[in-house]
């Protein structure tokens, strides 16, 4: 039997080049990504509850205050400066 490889997800976001979000944020972006595309229910992540395709990333990181992940655009949404990403 082979032996499954695996894999790491990187999510950036884009100012004036590519940033990496920490890895911390990353595992959950993608752990909502999977969970809304998997199964469209509102999956929780540490506490997270996602209703919908839009979630804060305040809770992971407080440097995200105001920072909000849409996955049905995949848009990240700044509520401070309504600046889309």
């Amino acid at each position: 039997m082979a032996a499954l490889g695996t894999g790491v997800v990187v999510w950036e976001w884009l100012g004036a080049r590519w940033i990496p979000y920490e890895p911390q944020v990353s595992d959950c972006i993608e752990y909502m990504h999977i969970k809304y595309f998997a199964n469209g229910n509102g999956p929780n992540y540490g506490g997270i509850v996602l209703p919908s395709a839009q979630f804060s990333l305040d809770s992971i990181d407080s440097s995200f205050s105001g920072v909000v992940i849409d996955l049905s655009t995949m848009q990240q949404i700044s509520t401070i400066a309504s600046k889309t990403s």
